[in-house]
């Protein structure tokens, strides 16, 4: 589920990239808004009683990725975008190397 939703997150990064650069600023904002409601829905289920150090450090980080999409959609620019995909690709990454059978 998890790799699920961090791969919906980058296709709405490589959509949202797109939008820009065809001057959709309403499906820009479509888009980056249907990733922000995923970043804060994989924040909400965030288990901090179970795993109170990697919660924190998974809020951290989504938290940044967060202000990226912000970044982005208040300033019509593509460049806040990559930093997102990058943290996001860091975490599919290192999601599929703890869950072994997951798909990439």
């Amino acid at each position: 589920m998890l790799d699920e939703l961090l791969g919906r997150l980058m296709l709405d990064i490589d959509q949202a990239e797109e939008r820009i650069r065809c001057g959709d600023l309403a499906g820009k904002g479509r888009v980056l808004g249907h990733a922000m409601a995923v970043v804060d829905e994989l924040a909400l289920a965030l288990n901090h009683e179970a795993a109170p150090d990697l919660c924190a450090n998974l809020q951290r980080l989504y938290g940044f990725v967060r202000l990226r999409l912000g970044d982005a959609n208040l300033r019509v620019d593509a460049e806040p975008l990559a930093a997102a995909r990058n943290v996001l690709a860091l975490l599919r990454e290192a999601f599929l190397g703890a869950a072994p059978g997951q798909r990439p």
